[in-house]
């Protein structure tokens, strides 16, 4: 034991040497252990040692120390041992040790590494327990070459603290510890051949933090991890490892508040979050990541209860995967991305409770939401969408249950794809710009759209729109946004908005454009539309364009069949045509039969006895009805010009007959 006056006893058959904790000089590593292990010191106080150099190898393996150690500006030439020691607290302030090997070390207070104190080696923690925190602040991790730190399977009833102006130039192991408190990391980490930090199966019922100027030269990976409270990056730089293409990875990761990534962090490498559980929102918000063009962010099966939030003020070079997810709420991106293989943002087959807010999006490649269903409205307004050659956006089999609104300066180069999606509400393309040139520009081949088709756009779009076998509600556009080519075969509406070209010239123009040309059916919706209306005349209008536009597109050898039809009963549809026609010929009939009778010998009576006064119009009428007849002509015998034009007559009677059946049949099959 020490005495005051600093002499030595013998006590319990130990010897304690006098030392001046606070005196710099050297000092064995069996002194120092002595000391630290004196059973018979008074509680209280702690064990403070100043400036000491330490040689031989410090040796606590499964020692009890009483006291809280501060080993302040100690250099030590060996590794501290301390594997299975019980402390109360340890503090390594300024300093150098080669190594410190604590795996199952206990303590029950904190660890401190703290002041410029250096460690060349690996800083050991495995399956520790440690009742306090664990902190470095300003302190030096050189590790072992691959590791500096680990507290694999440990455990920290407090927080985990990598402070600013802490270096680890090698891997922070943390798989499957338990961190009671927060997991807060400002400092540099360096491993760029792997793994800055390894946090397989980490808990952490608190925060995890990367923020405040953290770096990392090497990936962050809490795969499987579990962190109750927030997981965040913020206002520094990660970078993948080399050979690694992610500097991110939260592969199955849970968080029980938010994924943050924002505030200006600069990521050189892939984010990669799939099949991640979020209990609150997931935000990338002001970050810079950047991939090379290859997959940037990966979402994939990640299941958020809030929304997801990809800010306009992020810039993404690669492509954004979010296929398959589950969303809560809103999925919102602003983003600028510029794609790789012309795929810019995926999210297919996904589920979105809430809208799909797109407005502002510039991406370069293909917005893919094939199968997504959105419960709410799917918003493109002023977004800017390149793909050429190629679909920009496609939503086939899409389900939306409102509006979709790809207006207000929305634009687009490539194709706009919405084959058999169902959209409930409206999709609106009003002042929008479509350019696909030589390809499609819109197709709606199959989709189903209860609200309006709203096509007021700024011009004409450049590229075909295909509407094959669409229904819509109401259809809303204008002559400036008709494209050269349509495709309206089988498409249907139910109503024309009052904005939209009624007039019937117009609307012909607008059906004449049909890729595939004419086709009966392309009338018909219109047709419906304006006798729905209380329009019978523009109905009857375009019935009989429809007509007119069939004996166009039909053969040669029946054209005239149908001019015929058109001119005297209007296809069926105007049958009093005729009447003036019949009239005709009655008024000609009459006045050139009266002439040839009074020529002698041309209309003479078949039997002079019972000859009658010849009336030339009932002759004329009886020659232009077939079959029956008046039986008039019966009576007399034509020769030379008479008898000609009797055939005449007699055809033209034939004629009107047919014209007149196919006009009554043509009205039947319209009732």
């Amino acid at each position: 034991m020490v005495m005051a006056n600093g002499t030595q006893v013998k006590q319990r058959n130990h010897t304690i040497p006098t030392v001046d904790p606070s005196a710099p000089g050297p000092m064995t590593a069996a002194t120092l252990v002595a000391l630290l292990t004196d059973p018979s010191r008074p509680l209280g106080g702690i064990h403070h040692f100043v400036g000491k150099h330490v040689s031989g190898q410090v040796d606590l393996r499964d020692q009890r120390v009483d006291y809280p150690v501060v080993l302040e500006d100690c250099v030590f030439e060996q590794a501290l041992r301390l594997e299975g020691a019980k402390l109360v607290s340890l503090r390594l302030s300024g300093g150098r040790a080669p190594g410190i090997s604590a795996h199952q070390l206990t303590l029950s207070g904190d660890l401190r590494l703290t002041s410029g104190f250096r460690c060349d080696g690996l800083v050991d923690l495995a399956g520790a327990h440690i009742s306090g925190g664990v902190g470095c602040a300003g302190a030096l991790l050189l590790g072992d070459g691959d590791t500096a730190l680990t507290c694999a399977r440990a455990t920290i009833s407090e927080d985990l603290c990598l402070d600013a102006d802490t270096t680890v130039r090698a891997a922070v192991l943390l798989s499957n510890s338990h961190i009671s408190g927060n997991l807060d990391c400002r400092a540099r980490l360096e491993h760029p051949t792997g793994n800055c930090i390894e946090g397989n199966l980490l808990s952490v019922l608190g925060d995890a933090q990367f923020h405040e100027g953290f770096a990392c030269a090497g990936t962050i990976d809490l795969s499987a991890a579990t962190i109750n409270g927030r997981l965040h990056f913020g206002r520094g730089r990660v970078s993948a490892g080399v050979g690694k293409e992610s500097a991110i990875v939260c592969a199955g990761t849970t968080v029980g508040q938010n994924i943050d990534i924002d505030s200006g962090i600069i990521i050189d490498g892939a984010v990669r979050m799939p099949f991640a559980k979020v209990g609150a929102q997931m935000v990338i918000s002001s970050v810079k990541i950047r991939h090379g063009g290859r997959r940037a962010v990966n979402g994939e099966g990640a299941i958020v209860k809030g929304d997801v939030y990809l800010g306009k003020d992020t810039e993404v070079d690669g492509h954004v995967d979010f296929i398959g997810v589950q969303v809560s709420g809103d999925f919102v991106c602003q983003a600028d991305i510029s794609g790789f293989d012309k795929h810019a943002l995926w999210i297919q087959r996904s589920t979105i409770s809430g809208s799909a807010n797109l407005d502002g999006l510039r991406a370069r490649g293909e917005v893919c939401m094939v199968g997504t269903h959105v419960g709410l409205d799917l918003l493109l307004r002023g977004a800017s969408l390149q793909n050429p050659g190629g679909w920009a956006l496609k939503g086939s089999r899409a389900s939306i249950d409102k509006d979709a609104l790809l207006n207000a300066g929305f634009a687009c180069v490539g194709t706009v794809d919405f084959i058999r999606a169902e959209i409930k509400g409206s999709l609106c393309l009003d002042e929008a710009t479509l350019s696909s040139p030589g390809g499609t520009a819109l197709t709606l081949v199959g989709g189903r759209v209860t609200g309006a088709l709203q096509m007021q756009m700024r011009a004409a779009p450049i590229g075909l729109i295909d509407l094959l076998d669409a229904q819509v509600g109401v259809l809303k556009d204008s002559v400036q946004s008709w494209p050269t080519q349509v495709v309206l075969e089988g498409f249907t509406y139910t109503v024309l908005d009052p904005s939209s070209p009624k007039d019937v010239a117009l609307r012909d123009q607008w059906l004449s454009r049909n890729r595939d040309g004419y086709s009966s059916r392309l009338y018909e919706p219109l047709i419906s539309v304006l006798k729905t209306a209380g329009n019978d005349d523009d109905a009857r209008k375009v019935e009989l364009l429809r007509e007119k536009r069939r004996m166009q597109n039909s053969p040669a050898r029946v054209r005239w069949l149908y001019r015929l039809l058109g001119m005297t009963v209007g296809y069926g549809y105007a049958t009093r045509r005729i009447l003036p026609w019949v009239a005709g010929l009655l008024a000609v009939g009459t006045v050139v039969f009266w002439v040839l009778y009074t020529n002698p010998h041309q209309i003479v009576p078949k039997d002079p006895k019972a000859a009658q006064a010849f009336n030339p119009f009932f002759y004329t009428l009886d020659l232009l009805i077939p079959v029956v007849g008046l039986g008039i002509r019966g009576f007399w015998l034509t020769s030379g010009a008479a008898l000609y034009l009797t055939w005449i007559f007699m055809i033209c009677g034939w004629l009107l007959a047919a014209v007149i059946v196919a006009g009554v049949s043509q009205m039947v099959r319209k009732n």
